[in-house]
């Protein structure tokens, strides 16, 4: 079984983010699947006007993709032109011809490269003004030969021709609570932002660890920004927190700082973004909600029986494996007390 790659489509979801890469490997070319499975037809009911598709599920069912065809296209080098080294990749997409387009957060602009790897133009640059970044998140969407991107300290849309020109760019004139994280373009030029809301800290009287969660929100805006309708307000990424004492100064005896930690198995929510729909699911389920930019639910999609939880043996593996990194960026002292 062979499946086509296609990174150039505007309707795919986005890409994620890779840090602190040096070396970019594409994968463009045609992934081979490592063994040859049987087709299994989903069942699709109708309930109300909502498409529910049931997947079935088999122990030989589930490809592993294991080789490539061809060679990757390598970009990137340890030393050399600043075009050609990374730090913080936020977004990469495949275009029209073979080229490739990143999202350099660190250099803050957006590079694209021919079907060889050779660097071709540069979008943006480090700045406030016009067609300048101060944070870059990533690219919001491309259609046609214009790319839009966004920049989420100035809470900034800006667009660019792909041959380099800097059209125009929109300010989000929100409230800080509506403070948007990310934006994704629509088909018909419409954007779907996230925002993220946190908890607030817990009380000082409490120095136990706590589970928290951060709420996400999804809202529908127009091609100026302007605010159309929310589409979904859903739990985000779980995390530890806990109230820590530290010897004050001066004429204060202690101070109270907060830490927040990640934590083996947190429950998460993720969404991806087309053309006319909005896919939307949790870390804890199999199941995926296909939602319209109105809110209106179109489609449940459900994976039965691979919801199994973690047993006990598996939990100690994985702290155990936590323990004994030198570097883990998770800096509690006791792993024991993770749920």
């Amino acid at each position: 079984m062979k499946a086509d790659v296609d990174m150039a489509r505007d309707d795919a979801p986005p890409t994620g983010s890779a840090t602190r890469t040096l070396l970019l490997c594409l994968l463009i070319p045609t992934i081979a699947c490592e063994r040859q499975v049987p087709t299994l037809v989903a069942t699709v009911q109708d309930s109300a006007d909502i498409e529910i598709v049931i997947n079935p599920h088999t122990s030989n069912t589930t490809p592993r993709f294991a080789q490539l065809d061809s060679a990757p296209l390598v970009i990137g080098a340890l030393d050399g032109e600043d075009a050609y080294t990374f730090s913080s990749i936020k977004d990469l997409r495949g275009l029209p011809g073979g080229r490739v387009l990143v999202a350099e957060a660190s250099a803050r602009e957006i590079r694209i490269f021919d079907s060889a790897g050779t660097h071709l133009t540069s979008l943006g640059g480090p700045g406030e003004g016009p067609g300048e970044f101060s944070n870059l998140t990533g690219v919001a969407g491309i259609s046609g030969d214009t790319v839009w991107a966004w920049d989420v300290r100035n809470q900034r849309l800006s667009s660019f021709l792909l041959t380099g020109e800097y059209l125009d760019a929109i300010t989000w004139q929100g409230p800080p609570p509506d403070h948007i994280s990310a934006l994704h373009r629509l088909g018909d030029g419409s954007f779907v932002a996230m925002s993220r809301w946190r908890p607030g800290n817990p009380s000082v009287d409490s120095y136990d660890l706590m589970v928290v969660r951060d709420t996400f929100v999804l809202r529908h805006l127009g091609s100026d920004l302007t605010d159309l309708d929310t589409i979904s307000v859903t739990a985000g990424p779980e995390s530890l927190r806990e109230n820590l004492i530290q010897p004050g100064s001066g004429n204060l005896g202690f101070s109270v700082r907060t830490r927040e930690m990640a934590f083996p198995f947190a429950r998460n929510a993720y969404y991806a973004v087309g053309r006319e729909s909005i896919v939307l699911g949790e870390s804890d389920s199999f199941e995926w909600l296909t939602i319209a930019p109105g809110g209106q639910l179109r489609r449940i999609s459900r994976l039965p029986e691979f919801d199994r939880p973690i047993d006990g043996a598996e939990k100690n593996e994985v702290q155990s494996w936590l323990e004994g990194l030198e570097n883990h960026t998770t800096t509690s002292s006791d792993h024991s007390r993770f749920p």
